[in-house]
């Protein structure tokens, strides 16, 4: 008959249709995760992998990374968020999508930017070699040593307390 609606699938037709999908999901995820479970407690491997001593720093330096992302995220986002509030609905719109474009390039995209601005041959030491020979004999001077390593004095202070 043209018009009649059909029954709904049964339990029994629902596993079998299921069944593929729970054997995939056991063979690329399950399985992998048992061997390596099982791999981890000979030796007493985890054991020893808690009570070395790299497992409490490793971590104490994930939360500290992880930490002062959050806080260098919040201090830049919010003073952003609270100048687009202001901005016109045109402008806000164009600020969204300017903020929100790295995250349409692949890592691989930004990457290479990253060596074409940052490479041996690069836009950023192209013009520092070209600032460096206009800047040099300052630079030797003894005023000039002091401004060129001051900032990196003070940027490797923090380094020798967190290692």
């Amino acid at each position: 008959m043209i018009g009649t609606m059909k029954s709904s699938p049964t339990p029994g037709r629902l596993l079998i249709l299921a069944a593929p999908a729970v054997m995939v999901l056991a063979l690329f995820f399950i399985v992998p995760i048992i061997a390596v479970l099982t791999e981890a407690t000979k030796e007493r491997a985890i054991a020893r992998f808690i009570l070395d001593g790299g497992l409490l720093d490793a971590l104490w330096r994930s939360i500290l990374l992880g930490f002062t992302a959050a806080t260098v995220a919040l201090a830049i986002a919010i003073p952003v968020a609270l100048q687009m509030v202001r901005l016109s609905p045109p402008i806000r719109a164009l600020v969204q999508v300017v903020i929100a474009l790295p995250l349409t390039f692949s890592g691989v995209i930004i990457a290479y930017g990253f060596i074409l601005v940052l490479g041996r041959s690069g836009f950023l030491p192209f013009c520092l070699r070209n600032l460096a020979q206009i800047l040099q004999p300052w630079l030797l001077s003894f005023m000039g040593r002091a401004v060129w390593l001051l900032p990196m004095y003070i940027t490797s202070r923090p380094a020798l307390f967190w290692s």
